[in-house]
């Protein structure tokens, strides 16, 4: 539709202003209304009392792969304070030594298969079964979509001990979904679209700020964002949407996207709109303060630790307080289990990695723990079926977010590509 519209979103998250921000550069006028007092959704940030620091709702670690969000930071010049790798470099720790996967030193899909070769924590069968992997991929070997990851390794001839070692912190990194719960099919996309596409799609990007300063960037001249304005109904009448609420506060528009979650649109529309009862798969990020650097790497993938990664912030954030020589995060993601603990087990299981992995025993002169319950919706071969696709049974009502269907996880690059569907879809219609 080439005519100007007056957009309503609801929801300044990745899915709201990737959304606003294709509609804005199309020369519609998009009004965002947003319950908190700034933008980013899940991906936000605050500043701990104790040190100074600002840190995020949790360590964000991206890929190149991650095309859309990344346009998204250019648009508004919020991608200058990003470390970015040429080639996919990481080093996997474990109690005994280091490892280095480096797929740096030869060109294209060749850089892989030589960074597998060399990758000493793997044995060569373990290395043969990977090409075996790998060559699947590439031929775009067919397997049923309804099978877990684990389910798809093992048929692909995958031992479990390289399971264990390789492909396990991977998937659940990627998906934030348990091996065994996750789907084959969101793996293999992301295995295709990053880690076996090229070596720069698959090299690691890792934020120096904080995503509340990438964010508060983000401007364009055709976009309004209202702050504290929590929607409370979207009404609908005659298959299209009437208007939408503050309280007592009528709001009209064109067309409307909702980018809020499930849980949320479901409530706004009175149950209307069922989009399916979705799992969600917590993470748990916890900071550490020293009064040494004790890592001289920027990060470290954990092999047998009670946390999946271990992030040098001393090395890798811009600003930094000064309330400490060494600052830490230890992620865990899927972390069902863990969110059963209480704060002080999870400190422990902090400290017997540092000691485990980093051979460093000293107390902590501070700590912060953050548990995000719903972080991420769990990439299942179930949900794959019910993620909804950005349109609805009301003819000018467009949903965005993660959860949707992009064929991607729940991540950050899927909130982006889902707003992106959603403008594009809204601008045909």
């Amino acid at each position: 539709m080439n005519l100007k519209q007056n957009i309503a979103i609801i929801g300044a998250g990745v899915a709201g202003i990737n959304a606003a921000r294709h509609l804005a550069e199309n020369g519609h006028q998009v009004n965002i209304y947003e319950a908190a007092d700034k933008i980013g959704g899940r991906a936000t940030s605050l500043t701990d009392k104790t040190s100074g620091d600002m840190i995020d709702n949790g360590q964000h670690i991206m890929i190149g792969a991650y095309y859309e969000f990344l346009a998204m930071l250019h648009s508004f010049q919020a991608d200058e304070h990003i470390i970015k790798q040429k080639s996919l470099v990481t080093r996997f720790i474990d109690q005994n030594s280091v490892y280095n996967f480096d797929t740096s030193r030869l060109p294209g899909k060749a850089g892989f298969l030589d960074g597998f070769l060399r990758f000493d924590m793997l044995n060569f069968k373990q290395k043969f079964q990977i090409a075996g992997f790998y060559l699947n991929i590439l031929l775009n070997k067919k397997f049923d979509t309804d099978l877990t990851a684990y389910g798809l390794l093992r048929e692909w001839k995958q031992d479990a001990e390289l399971i264990k070692l390789f492909w396990e912190p991977l998937i659940i990194s990627a998906l934030n979904t348990k091996l065994d719960e996750a789907s084959a099919k969101i793996f293999v996309n992301v295995m295709k679209a990053g880690f076996f596409k090229s070596r720069s799609a698959a090299a690691i990007y890792i934020p120096q700020v904080a995503f509340s300063e990438l964010f508060a960037k983000f401007a364009h001249p055709n976009i309004n964002i209202h702050y504290k304005k929590r929607i409370t109904e979207i009404a609908t009448q005659n298959s299209k949407v009437k208007h939408i609420a503050v309280g007592d506060e009528i709001l009209q528009a064109d067309k409307y996207i909702s980018c809020v979650p499930p849980y949320i649109l479901n409530r706004l529309l009175e149950g209307e709109q069922h989009l399916g009862e979705f799992e969600y798969s917590p993470i748990i990020s916890l900071y550490l303060w020293y009064d040494e650097n004790i890592m001289k790497d920027d990060f470290y993938a954990v092999s047998g630790g009670n946390y999946d990664w271990i992030f040098n912030k001393s090395n890798i954030d811009l600003h930094k307080s000064g309330f400490a020589k060494g600052f830490y995060t230890l992620t865990k993601s899927a972390a069902d289990e863990f969110m059963l603990l209480k704060n002080d087990e999870l400190l422990l299981k902090a400290k017997v990695d540092m000691r485990k992995f980093l051979k460093h025993d000293k107390e902590p002169l501070h700590h912060r723990i953050i548990k995000e319950k719903f972080a991420t919706i769990k990439s299942t071969p179930a949900s794959d079926k019910f993620r909804p696709s950005c349109k609805t049974k009301y003819k000018n009502l467009f949903i965005a977010g993660e959860w949707t269907d992009t064929g991607f996880p729940s991540t950050l690059e899927g909130a982006a590509i889902s707003g992106k569907i959603a403008a594009e879809s809204l601008m045909k219609f």
